[in-house]
């Protein structure tokens, strides 16, 4: 199983993916250890090392507030504010 193999489970909101994320409530208790799970913001401050040979898992659980910050971007860029 991938989720076995991944040294890095990369999620949006750890809570959510947790409580709603198919293949994390169905995975064995083993599978999904806490600190192989990140929150997407905290790579994206301090990067995660690893091996090129290593896969990386990303599992979106659909947050609401990030469709909202995204569309609010899209929004300004297409009006040509900053």
């Amino acid at each position: 199983m991938l989720l076995r193999r991944t040294s890095l489970i990369a999620v949006e909101w750890l809570p959510a993916a947790m409580a709603e994320a198919g293949e994390f409530v169905r995975a064995a208790s083993r599978t999904i250890v806490s600190g192989r799970v990140t929150e997407l913001g905290t790579l994206l401050a301090t990067p995660h090392t690893r091996a090129t040979d290593d896969p990386v898992v990303y599992k979106s659980a659909g947050i609401g507030l990030e469709d909202v910050a995204l569309a609010k971007l899209v929004y300004r860029r297409l009006n040509g504010d900053s």
